[in-house]
């Protein structure tokens, strides 16, 4: 919410989120201790942490909602959806499909 109206691309995002009282979580919460906390809080993300303090995402509301409305969705062992992306057999098939698989796409 804080970056929402930001008019200055150039603008670092830790000038702009709120710092003080910040609910975090850890790498590996579940869906439902997320929701938990969400609820409890009365916020609508969680900032994700690494060991160190770093923040490596964030859970939203919005997220729960969709993994909800959509339970059948194949996710990788992150949670995160699984893309899969076609190549042509032309010229620059086997270039664009090593510009896939550096991108992490999931099926080729």
């Amino acid at each position: 919410r804080d970056v929402r109206f930001a008019s200055d691309p150039s603008q670092k995002v830790y000038e702009l989120m709120t710092r003080e009282n910040l609910i975090t979580v850890k790498e590996n919460v579940d869906q439902d201790e997320a929701k938990r906390l969400l609820h409890k809080h009365r916020i609508e993300k969680l900032v994700v942490v690494d060991r160190k303090g770093n923040c490596v995402g964030l859970i939203t509301v919005k997220d729960i909602e969709k993994s909800q409305l959509n339970p059948h969705a194949t996710k990788d062992a992150q949670g995160r959806l699984r893309a899969a992306a076609a190549t042509s057999v032309g010229d620059d098939g086997f270039e664009r499909a090593e510009r896939l698989i550096d991108a992490g796409v999931d099926l080729l």
